[in-house]
């Protein structure tokens, strides 16, 4: 599995970088909304076109690939082509968008995610909704599935009770840079190492202070730290 994602994400990042832009065809055929995808002197239509083969696999394009996609989302957004790229080719931001979370939250800091997650939430998903149904037929409208839980990992969710425990948790908060990116570190068979304090974090169960813990956790995203940096 992870060779042949692998194989996609070179595959993508190929087009991306390196496709010759197509030739003019004689029939022009009227373009569907936010599917145009005729692209700027930024980002050329052909490698908008590209990116639809990110659109079903976004949620597993690993780090190092999300940052790849990052550049292309700062050069829209640093040349304030953000609107205009939504009108164009829609569909194709979104993947863009949501492949990017990943090196947004990790290189960036959540806050950095939470604004591009909230435009995408609020603003671009509910222009592109009336026509998801042709953009499926395209091939260009995402899954949304696992979109459900980045409310969540992100911090929009409101603090929870921590079922109603009476015990107390002082989690330490003196590295954070070995606790960073947990749109990425939450995936896989390490994700709880991640996922764990960060629940904790946003529960009734965390305390600040250490006369009163029960418990006491000191959180490192050990094996997520350990694939990014490539450690032995």
């Amino acid at each position: 599995m992870a060779d042949a994602l692998w194989q996609l994400a070179a595959a993508v990042f190929s087009l991306l970088l390196s496709v010759p832009e197509p030739a003019a065809e004689d029939a022009q055929v009227a373009p569907l909304p936010f599917m145009a995808c005729k692209g700027t002197p930024v980002v050329q239509g052909y490698k908008l076109e590209a990116t639809k083969i990110l659109v079903d696999k976004w949620m597993d394009i690993d780090l190092p690939h999300s940052r790849v996609t990052r550049k292309l989302l700062w050069a829209i957004t640093h040349n304030d082509l953000l609107e205009e790229h939504a009108e164009d080719c829609g569909f194709a931001l979104l993947a863009v968008i949501l492949v990017s979370l990943r090196a947004l939250d990790y290189d960036e800091g959540p806050q950095e995610a939470q604004k591009y997650f909230g435009y995408v939430l609020n603003t671009l998903i509910p222009k592109l909704k009336p026509h998801w149904e042709a953009a499926e037929l395209q091939e260009w409208a995402p899954d949304l599935t696992d979109l459900q839980i980045y409310p969540n990992l992100l911090g929009f969710d409101p603090p929870h009770s921590c079922y109603g425990t009476k015990l107390k948790i002082f989690v330490y908060d003196t590295m954070p840079d070995l606790t960073r990116g947990v749109l990425h570190c939450h995936y896989g068979q390490w994700g709880l190492e991640a996922l764990l304090p960060h629940w904790l974090r946003h529960g009734s169960c965390q305390t600040t202070s250490p006369e009163e813990a029960d418990f006491f956790l000191v959180p490192w995203h050990t094996w997520c730290d350990r694939i990014v940096l490539k450690m032995n």
